[in-house]
């Protein structure tokens, strides 16, 4: 009786394992079809004769597609979604701007390197806006009414990666000018580490918070940054000083009133800077340049309250090779030790930049001095057009000889609008032809006193020696003896 009933336990065992063995095999072979399952291929569109490029223009030379200027409210239907997506063309530029969008949804899975939507009124971007777009490069959302509210890190979520935190790998350039920023959280960029451009213009910052500036700082591969326009009256002095590659700074359109040194002294590599439209009074004494080997070029034009260019103004700048200084209409000085850098243990050794281009235009500058630079014949480019320059005889090397180089070696063209203003007899000439006509007179001049010389010293001269040479033939004919001649006469047997 045991032995019946052990026998039939393992029969029913092994019933129940070859039904169970069974059921995973059937499960695993539904389950194995199920991922092999194909879906079905969405149908190839032609791009160029869609509904897509009936609305936008469509260039598939240039791979853009250019929806701007429609007055849009709305963004792509599903039926052009389908073509962005399956389309022939791979568009790499999508330009949506000027156009009447408020939202920025996700995007689908697209090859887009460069996206444009300014010139819109966005309010707000979804999370993870552009995660799909895994070759994005340039986006500009500039012109918009993008606020601190809706302007968090989620927007630039992207893909996993093991280097960096959900990067947006390959974005460089971001332009968020002209919107209703204030302040940036601290984070904002965390996924955007590759970041080369960035344009924070037109927003009404008025200062910089510690964690707008820790938002800058943390862009280590920033080469390019716009500040212009944001109703600074100073800048922090570590706000320049993250990155190594930072390279070009504007500054234009602020409140400064004067250099912001500090800050600037940070950013070692500078080699660009623009002041423009700042009131600035005087460049010079406790507002100078700080040591900026590697600036290349510098604008302080279109500086209403700017009078003076002070001594050592441009001292701490030795490799500047491009300088602007236009349309202050207030500018009357420059001063001739402006350029030059002493020597801290010797004095007497000076350098000076050499400069190829100088834009001196639109100013009221009335003189220049020859030792403002050291070499005037490293220039290229000049212009000092629109002066009110003065030609009389206090002025001489501009007019006698820094002019004439110009038009003779850098071209005439340059000399062109280069008037006098002063004295009043030569108002409106061009100091070129003034220089001509004063060179022409003093030739003029010169051959006439050379006549009238010659004539003088001829007289003077010549009478005594008529005198002596007289004298010298009448002693020799009082001592000559005395000859008779007669005439010859020939007799009739002359042989000839």
């Amino acid at each position: 009786m045991r032995v019946s009933w052990s026998l039939f336990l393992i029969v029913s065992s092994l019933f129940l394992l070859s039904v169970y063995s069974e059921e995973v095999k059937v499960n695993t072979t539904t389950t194995a079809a199920a991922k092999t399952k194909v879906e079905p291929k969405h149908p190839p569109v032609e791009t160029l004769k869609s509904a897509l490029c009936k609305k936008c223009k469509c260039d598939k030379f240039k791979l853009l597609l250019d929806c701007s200027h429609l007055g849009l409210t709305e963004w792509f239907k599903v039926d052009e979604i389908d073509t962005l997506i399956y389309g022939s063309i791979a568009f790499e530029t999508i330009d949506l701007s000027h156009n009447n969008l408020t939202e920025v949804p996700a995007f689908p899975n697209l090859r887009v390197k460069n996206l444009l939507l300014n010139f819109n009124k966005i309010d707000k971007i979804a999370d993870q806006a552009f995660l799909n777009l895994t070759l994005l490069t340039k986006l500009d959302l500039s012109n918009n009414k993008i606020n601190n509210n809706g302007f968090i890190p989620n927007i630039f979520e992207g893909h996993y990666s093991t280097t960096e935190y959900l990067p947006l790998e390959y974005l460089r350039e971001l332009n968020l000018a002209d919107n209703e920023l204030h302040k940036l959280r601290e984070d904002i960029f965390e996924h955007c580490d590759n970041l080369e451009i960035l344009s924070l213009s037109r927003n009404g910052f008025k200062m910089f918070d510690k964690d707008t500036i820790h938002a800058i700082e943390d862009l280590h591969n920033l080469k390019f940054l716009d500040l212009s326009y944001m109703q600074l009256s100073n800048l922090p002095h570590e706000i320049l000083h993250a990155s190594d590659s930072l390279d070009t700074v504007v500054l234009t359109g602020n409140l400064f009133k004067k250099i912001p040194a500090d800050a600037l002294g940070n950013s070692i590599n500078l080699k660009r800077l623009n002041l423009d439209e700042n009131p600035i009074v005087e460049v010079g004494g406790d507002s100078v340049f700080p040591k900026l080997e590697g600036l290349e070029y510098l604008s302080l034009s279109y500086m209403s309250d700017l009078k003076t260019i002070g001594v050592g103004a441009f001292s701490n700048l030795p490799n500047l090779k491009t300088l602007q200084i236009s349309h202050n209409q207030l500018l009357t000085t420059i001063s001739v030790e402006a350029f030059a850098s002493y020597d801290k243990k010797n004095t007497s050794i000076v350098t000076y930049p050499k400069l190829e281009n100088l834009y001196l235009d639109s100013n009221n500058l009335k003189k220049l001095d020859e030792k403002l630079l050291y070499n005037w014949q490293s220039l290229q480019q000049i212009n000092l057009n629109n002066n009110t320059w003065d030609c009389d005889d206090h002025n001489t090397w501009l007019v006698s000889y820094f002019v004439p180089f110009i038009h003779n070696f850098l071209g005439s063209s340059m000399t062109r609008n280069i008037k006098c203003a002063t004295p009043a007899d030569m108002k409106d000439k061009l100091v070129y032809e003034v220089h001509v006509q004063t060179r022409d007179s003093t030739v003029e001049g010169t051959s006439g006193g050379s006549i009238v010389l010659g004539i003088f010293i001829g007289i003077v001269v010549g009478i005594p020696m008529t005198f002596g040479v007289l004298l010298i033939l009448r002693k020799y004919r009082n001592n000559t003896p005395s000859v008779n001649y007669n005439r010859a006469r020939f007799e009739n047997n002359f042989d000839i």
